[in-house]
C-alpha cells in the first residue's frame, strides 16, 4: 500500500488563492508527518489542478515528489505527474464498490512491461453499494484474490523503471 496526501479538507485547488494552497497542502502533509509518515504523493481532490501549473508548482514546491489525479469514472484513465520515464506508461484507475470483478480483471489484464496499471482504493470496508469513494470487503478480496491467483506484481510508484528514489524519499 501506498499513502498518498489528498489535502487536509478535500478542497478544488484550482480555487483557492496561496493561502489556501498553504492550507490544503502544507497543514494536511504536516499532520502526516507528525505521526512519522512521509508521503511521496499528493492526489488530486476531483481530479482538478493536473493541468494548472501554479497547482503542481505548488504541491511539487512542498516536498511531494509526484502529483495523481484520479477521474473515479469506470473505464477512465488518469496521469501521473512528472513522470520521468519514457519507457513506461502508467494509468491510474479509480477502484469503487460499484464496479464489476470482470471490469477489474479488464483493467489490470492491460498491464505489462511497458504498461502499469495503478489502482485507488480510497476506503475498503463498510457494506458500500454504490460508492464511489469505497470498496466492500466482499469486492476488494476479490480483486485481491484475482490478483494474487494470476501472479501480478504489485510495486509502488517509486520501483518503476526511470524512478531513482527509494521509499520514504
Amino acid at each position: 500500500n501506498e499513502i498518498s496526501d489528498h489535502t487536509l479538507d478535500h478542497y478544488n485547488l484550482t480555487a483557492l488563492n496561496s493561502a489556501g494552497l498553504f492550507t490544503q497542502v502544507i497543514a494536511s502533509k504536516e499532520l502526516f508527518e507528525a505521526h512519522d509518515i512521509y508521503p511521496m504523493t499528493l492526489t488530486l481532490p476531483f481530479g482538478n489542478g493536473y493541468s494548472n501549473s501554479t497547482v503542481i508548482g505548488y504541491v511539487l514546491s512542498s516536498g511531494f515528489n509526484y502529483v495523481y489525479t484520479v477521474t473515479g469514472v469506470e473505464g477512465a484513465t488518469t496521469a501521473i505527474y512528472p513522470y520521468n520515464s519514457t519507457s513506461v506508461q502508467w494509468h491510474d484507475i479509480d477502484i469503487s464498490s460499484n464496479q464489476s470483478l470482470p471490469y477489474f480483471e479488464n483493467i489490470v489484464n492491460q498491464a505489462n512491461s511497458t504498461y502499469v496499471v495503478g489502482l485507488t482504493f480510497h476506503s475498503v470496508g463498510g457494506d458500500a453499494v454504490n460508492d464511489s469513494y469505497e470498496t466492500n470487503t466482499p469486492n476488494f478480496a476479490a480483486d485481491m484474490g484475482y490478483l494474487h491467483q494470476n501472479g501480478f506484481d504489485v510495486v509502488m510508484p517509486w520501483q518503476l523503471p526511470g524512478i531513482n528514489l527509494t521509499q520514504g524519499e
